[in-house]
This record gives structure tokens, C-alpha cells and sequence, in this order.
């Protein structure tokens, strides 16, 4: 779990052992979904606020590293 104050309260990337988590979502401080980043084919294993700019990274066991935008909503790089 990733604390962000800057535009949302929490970024989220839930490891469970029976079902594979292959999004990032983004939560506010009433734990509402703000947004949901999908596209890793595989388990979301890291995540880290990207650190020049309004940007999320994350990475998974598809073995891709994916930069979401956070003012767009959209995969800006991968």
C-alpha cells in the first residue's frame, strides 16, 4: 500500500493467494474507487509513485513495468 496525498488518498495493489490482482485502483479517503489502472497480465507485485510528475508505476509477474498517468487516467509507457 501507497500513501498519495497529492491527488487521491490510496493506491492500491492487493496481493492475494487465490486470485491473481492485475490492477492498481486508486482510493479516496472514504475508501470510494476513483480509478482502476488495468493492462499487467499478470500479478501486481510493485508500486511506487512516480517521482516527476502525476504518475503511478507499477510492476508485474508478466514481467512488464507499466507508468500510469494520474491526471488522464491512461498507460503513458510500459
Amino acid at each position: 500500500l501507497i500513501w498519495y496525498t497529492c491527488y487521491f488518498s490510496l493506491v492500491i495493489a492487493a496481493y492475494t493467494y487465490d486470485i491473481p490482482v492485475t490492477s492498481v485502483k486508486i482510493w479516496d479517503q472514504k475508501w470510494h474507487v476513483q480509478m482502476v489502472f488495468v493492462g499487467h497480465t499478470g500479478r501486481v507485485n510493485e508500486i511506487d509513485i512516480y517521482p516527476h510528475g502525476s504518475a503511478i508505476v507499477s510492476a508485474s509477474d508478466d514481467k512488464s513495468i507499466r507508468v500510469w498517468n494520474l491526471d488522464t487516467a491512461d498507460e503513458v509507457d510500459r
